[in-house]
């Protein structure tokens, strides 16, 4: 029984989880990407300490007229501004990614565009091809014009169906606990049976 009861508790700490984490998508979708930025930022800014302490102490540890290394403190500082630009700039990799795929449908979009209608003049065929050539070409456009919007739109969907299936488990969940007690109460009120039929019998 504490078995079952450990596993039905997990499995409405998960649902909880999902739950939690659907509502903060749907809320705020950049929840990944600043997550994603900070931790980099941080751990950017970590290792440039790192590498400043370590120039320091290298300096403290050489002779006074030997020349110190100035390499590992230059690596400090750029990874340190590096760390401090993507904590204040939580967007940016986003922005980067999505302007980069924007460019790229806007690039294929329109190669794929002139070349359907370069068919057009030599027969049939190229109604299908221009339509996903100038679809691709407008979503391009879009992009960049917002490079975070299908990224917002992506997440909002995943905190959609992450709070539904929270939602789906924990009431599932309930469901088969009160069952599974209800069984295991029936068990034991069948057992107690047995024994005082027995204990008639005898």
């Amino acid at each position: 029984m504490k078995t079952v009861k450990k596993i039905f508790g997990n499995y409405l700490l998960l649902s909880a989880v999902c739950i939690l984490l659907g509502a903060a998508l749907i809320a705020n979708p950049d929840f990944f990407t600043h997550a994603i930025s900070y931790t980099i930022g941080g751990l950017s800014i970590a290792a440039g300490a790192i590498e400043i302490v370590r120039f320091v102490l290298l300096k403290q540890s050489t002779e006074e007229d030997a020349p110190s290394p100035t390499f590992p403190l230059f690596r400090g500082i750029i990874l340190v501004a590096i760390g401090i630009f993507l904590i204040l700039k939580p967007d940016f990799i986003a922005q980067v990614l999505s302007f980069a795929f924007g460019l790229y449908m806007v690039i294929s979009g329109g190669i794929t565009l002139l070349d359907s209608l370069k068919v057009r003049k030599s027969g049939d065929g190229w109604q299908t091809p221009c339509l996903l050539a100038s679809l691709t070409l407008i979503g391009g456009i879009l992009i960049l014009c917002d490079p975070l919007m299908p990224e917002r739109i992506m997440f909002r969907v995943l905190g959609i169906v992450l709070l539904i299936t929270g939602i789906t488990n924990m009431i599932g969940c309930v469901i088969g606990k009160r069952a599974v007690g209800n069984l295991l109460a029936e068990t034991d009120t069948d057992k107690k049976d047995k024994k005082k039929r027995d204990f008639i019998d005898i």
